[in-house]
């Protein structure tokens, strides 16, 4: 007398076999999705800059590295501005920003030209970490990249555009670039009396 099959396994032998017989679309199978290949091209970045960065300094993982390169450009950023170039809702954001708040690598100043904003910016100890990682950052990229061409890596950048294009078009967000309104001013301020967030 044959065994009863264990729970579940009966559902693992069906699906195997739907997925062989190619009836259900809806059971793509991993090679074959675009979602699953760049999350799992993200997770093996991650873990390569992971290993990395852990042996000069614990805990400064990727999520920190992508909080530190949104200033690389611009300065004193709007808790809006900085959680659409980390790709994060606001709620998200707030939670992240608090954690880096936390560890001394943000600081906040009340926007002088609209008190109803706060601008964001990297402290004297996020400026450092940010030299420090970013000979990492670049040989994890360099690695990345290894045997490419520049057509195809050009290429790669393109078609990566276009699937996030799609999905601007389709919720209507766009690209955007985050204004520099009174970046000035705000610089101005830090630097000399300017008023803290939360000051009134």
């Amino acid at each position: 007398m044959r065994n009863a099959p264990r729970k579940g396994q009966g559902i693992l032998q069906e699906g195997r076999a739907v997925s062989r017989r190619g009836k259900n679309a809806g059971l793509m199978h991993a090679d074959e999705s675009v979602a699953y290949k760049l999350r799992d091209t993200y997770r093996t970045i991650t873990r390569a800059f992971h290993a990395e960065s852990e042996t000069l300094h614990a805990g400064a993982d990727i999520s920190v590295w992508i909080f530190l390169r949104s200033f690389l450009k611009e300065e004193w950023l709007t808790q809006k501005e900085l959680a659409h170039r980390l790709g994060l809702m606001q709620p998200g954001a707030s939670a992240a920003l608090k954690q880096l708040e936390g560890r001394g690598l943000l600081t906040k100043i009340t926007d002088p030209e609209d008190r109803r904003k706060v601008r964001i910016s990297l402290t004297a100890k996020s400026r450092e970490l940010t030299k420090e990682l970013m000979p990492t950052a670049a040989k994890v990229l360099k690695q990345a990249m290894t045997g490419f061409s520049k057509q195809e890596a050009a290429l790669l950048f393109e078609m990566l555009d276009r699937i996030k294009a799609n999905f601007d078009t389709a919720t209507g967000t766009g690209a955007g670039k985050p204004g520099n309104t009174g970046v000035a001013k705000v610089s101005r301020a830090a630097r000399g009396d300017g008023t803290k967030s939360g000051a009134r």
